[in-house]
């Protein structure tokens, strides 16, 4: 049940969008992993215009100010998301001393520089930005990261925990019973993360 202090090691998973993410905290076994705690984390600075969309904030800056306004949203952005993120690593520390580490689940795997208009540039530069500072943070706190982009996470999860693909998804559809609502697809794609991870720690992945 969440809430529940863990009894063996925790792993954390994050599944992140453009200035938000969806975190959570699994514990136990890897074949029955628990949901231990979940939250919203922002990863902007409402104070700050552009923050929560640096890139887009660049696009409509007046001509030779895009490149200050792209760095001044993404520092606002940086100075939110790392204690953010700190202080979720944190109380998952406190509530394991075994904290094996974190999955970190992005958006598109498109590489920006391919993209020619210049507006899905922007949203693919910053489906990039922010789980890269929630990976930061999570470097700086000392745990070890594993990045997924979306598309993938189911795929990878079936392989890493050796778990047929309607098994996993019979176990996750458990879990979000169990934890009540909200259980939408964000909290689906961190839990997965979470769960590499804390099989990985013990050997399953």
């Amino acid at each position: 049940m969440e809430g529940e202090p863990a009894r063996g090691p925790v792993a954390l998973g994050f599944r992140v969008r453009t200035g938000r993410a969806t975190a959570v905290v699994l514990g136990g076994e890897a074949s029955s992993p628990l949901l231990l705690a979940r939250r919203e984390l922002t990863l902007h600075d409402p104070r700050v215009p552009g923050s929560g969309q640096p890139f887009h904030a660049g696009l409509e800056a007046p001509p030779g100010e895009a490149e200050a306004i792209i760095r001044r949203a993404t520092d606002a952005a940086r100075h939110v998301a790392l204690p953010a993120v700190r202080e979720f690593v944190e109380s998952g520390r406190a509530r394991s001393s075994r904290l094996r580490g974190a999955g970190i689940v992005g958006g598109s795997a498109t590489d920006p520089a391919k993209i020619a208009n210049a507006h899905m540039r922007a949203h693919a530069l910053e489906g990039r930005l922010f789980p890269d500072l929630v990976a930061e943070g999570v470097r700086a706190c000392g745990i070890d990261s594993r990045m997924f982009f979306e598309r993938e996470i189911e795929e990878a999860a079936t392989k890493a925990l050796r778990i047929p693909a309607a098994r996993l998804k019979r176990i996750l559809a458990e879990m979000g019973r169990e934890a009540g609502p909200p259980w939408r697809a964000l909290e689906k794609a961190a839990a997965l993360a979470a769960w590499i991870l804390l099989a990985r720690s013990s050997g399953t992945g």
